[in-house]
């Protein structure tokens, strides 16, 4: 669930950052527009985009970017994001006359065929963000689990050499003062204990 939010508020802030896009460029042409129209536009858009990004997300998973089988993971996303694109047109085909994205009452094939001259290519970066996104925090991931074993590596170490000088103090102590060396053993029995 929390994973669903965080998708539905990345590409509602996108949607939101496109139609102000919109909205301050057509201002700055002199064809003022409303808030409304680009807004319902560019939300349906993202919307669309939230939908199939968990599926882009297990994608990228299953076929992350490394130097085992490079050229597959390359070769799936290519044809990944051709897919998700035309699916993203397709879906957004259906909504664009609801959403006022078309001027004319069109088909839904004439629809798609002109978003898909007009706009696969503008389409293609969102996939590509979403698996960089999705492949800087699997490398993140990793480097937080590297550095974990790395520090119970360094603990592994450091209680064998930690026993190690206490039992040394002990038997430097039992020739100089037992009683200061019993008073360490019972330490290092309670602590150990602990």
């Amino acid at each position: 669930m929390r994973r669903a939010l965080i998708i539905a508020a990345g590409w509602t802030l996108c949607g939101v950052l496109l139609a102000a896009q919109a909205h301050v460029s057509a201002a700055m042409r002199s064809e003022p527009i409303g808030w409304v129209r680009p807004l319902a536009i560019w939300l349906a858009w993202a919307w669309i985009w939230a939908l199939l990004t968990p599926a882009i997300l297990r994608l990228t998973a299953r076929y992350p970017f490394g130097r085992a089988r490079a050229l597959r993971s390359v070769l799936v996303h290519v044809a990944g994001s051709v897919v998700a694109v035309l699916l993203n047109l397709a879906l957004f085909a259906l909504v664009a006359p609801l959403v006022g994205a078309t001027s004319d009452a069109g088909s839904w094939s004439a629809t798609f065929l002109r978003l898909l001259g007009s706009t696969f290519l503008l389409d293609l970066p969102a996939y590509w963000l979403l698996v960089i996104v999705a492949e800087t925090t699997r490398l993140s991931r990793l480097e937080g689990q590297f550095a974990e074993a790395r520090l119970l590596a360094l603990k592994a170490q450091l209680q064998p050499h930690f026993l190690f000088n206490a039992l040394n103090t002990v038997s430097v102590l039992m020739r100089e003062d037992a009683d200061a060396a019993d008073d360490v053993l019972v330490g290092l029995s309670a602590l150990l204990r602990k």
